[in-house]
């Protein structure tokens, strides 16, 4: 309790403008009228102290509001799951597909009409014309499937178009 004991006889002014606060001796309190702050020139008022007559507490009804984020929530993942579904019809009615998934990557994923094609060993595309008309196409996707036997067997899809 030094502090209140030190802070008796004292009385606290505060800028208004810069927020500083600075305290003078109650002798000198009666010559600070009209004074302005000593560090931004701005208008000072007096602080009062003011002691605590107890506590309330603040009741809040956020039902409403976490209902509607749960609704948002549900309907984002709607959105999400609609969008993948959307892709993946896409991807089965096309005849074929080459996906990378950047430039770096050594593995490309084909799909052919709507099935991914697993055990690649070689996949080419060679597509070349002079006008903007279709010219030449080249696609071969070498893959192995299981026979009957369980046995791989090197199977490939080929397709060439001359124009």
């Amino acid at each position: 309790m030094a502090d209140n004991k030190s802070c008796e006889g004292m009385v606290t002014y505060k800028c208004m403008k810069c927020f500083a606060e600075m305290s003078v001796s109650k002798q000198r309190e009666l010559r600070m009228d009209g004074r302005n702050c000593f560090l931004c020139k701005g208008p000072i008022q007096k602080v009062e102290n003011k002691k605590s007559v107890g506590s309330f507490t603040v009741d809040i009804d956020c039902s409403d509001a976490l209902k509607g984020l749960k609704a948002v929530q549900r309907e984002a993942k709607k959105a999400t799951a609609a969008l993948k579904e959307l892709e993946e019809q896409k991807k089965r009615n096309t005849f074929l597909v080459i996906e990378l998934d950047n430039e770096d990557s050594t593995l490309p994923k084909v799909f052919h009409e709507g099935k991914e094609i697993t055990n690649k060993v070689r996949v080419h595309f060679d597509w070349k014309t002079r006008t903007d008309y279709p010219g030449k196409l080249e696609v071969n996707v070498d893959h192995y499937e299981l026979n009957d036997n369980g046995e791989p067997n090197l199977t490939g899809i080929e397709i060439e178009r001359l124009t």
